[in-house]
């Protein structure tokens, strides 16, 4: 695609910007191709999703004991991280956007979206940009 639109526009380089996983793969681009790109921007993207899940659920875990929640607590208590079944990821994106004073998202969206994609999340959440991807040959922006 990269290729597809310097040659279409007459560029020889782009920038590259993703979010979250797109900033996941735009840092991988980066990596792989960095001749290709003017530089990657990474909006609040994955670094290394695992340990960024258990600092939420710590965090949340403070939350609710703060709060004296048991409905929270017991809920949050069940989730395994890294994330194993749709009920862990449920649970997780439940309480944080009641943590944060959102509405909480409908369970079956997040089946939906769990029964597609939930195994490539897992497999790139045990990925830690820290230890593969510390110097990267073009310029890279971080907005977070």
């Amino acid at each position: 695609l990269i290729r597809w639109l310097t040659n279409q526009y007459q560029q020889p380089k782009v920038f590259l910007v993703g979010h979250s996983w797109g900033g996941f793969l735009g840092l991988a681009i980066a990596k792989q191709q960095p001749g290709l790109l003017y530089g990657c921007i990474a909006v609040s993207p994955m670094i290394h999703q695992n340990q960024s899940e258990q600092m939420a659920l710590d965090q949340m875990m403070a939350w609710a004991t703060e709060k004296k929640n048991e409905s929270a607590l017991t809920d949050l208590r069940k989730i395994k991280i890294p994330f194993e079944t749709t009920d862990d990821l449920h649970l997780h994106r439940k309480w944080l956007a009641l943590m944060d004073g959102r509405k909480a998202p409908d369970y079956s969206f997040v089946k939906t979206w769990s029964n597609t994609w939930l195994p490539l999340f897992q497999e790139a959440s045990g990925i830690n940009l820290f230890e593969t991807s510390l110097q990267l040959d073009c310029p890279v922006f971080f907005i977070v």
